[in-house]
């Protein structure tokens, strides 16, 4: 049986890829400063990724690992979106997000 994937197999891919955004997203984090509410800042950057699914992988893992900074410390945006122009004109201007997941 050549060719043929494991259910096992297929749980281990989806669990790797998943631990490996995640630390990603903490890499990203170590970088960071506290302001002056002692919230980690990170520096402004953007994260140019390969596919829409890695893009969501990443916004979910920065959701899900910092929540307290209620879903703004990063921002998905892809470029077919209309509204994609002034998602980036709000992460240019503004001090949150500080992310920004290109697809």
């Amino acid at each position: 049986m050549t060719g043929v994937k494991s259910r096992g197999s297929e749980i281990e891919t989806k669990l790797v890829t998943r631990v490996e955004v995640e630390d990603q997203v903490r890499e990203t984090m170590d970088n960071a400063h506290e302001d002056k509410s002692g919230l980690l800042v990170p520096a402004k950057s953007i994260i140019l990724t390969s596919s829409t699914k890695h893009g969501k992988r990443l916004k979910q893992a920065f959701d899900m690992l910092y929540p307290e900074y209620r879903g703004w410390l990063a921002s998905l945006v892809t470029l077919q979106d209309p509204s994609s122009g002034e998602l980036m004109h709000v992460y240019k201007e503004c001090s949150f997000p500080r992310i920004l997941i290109l697809v």
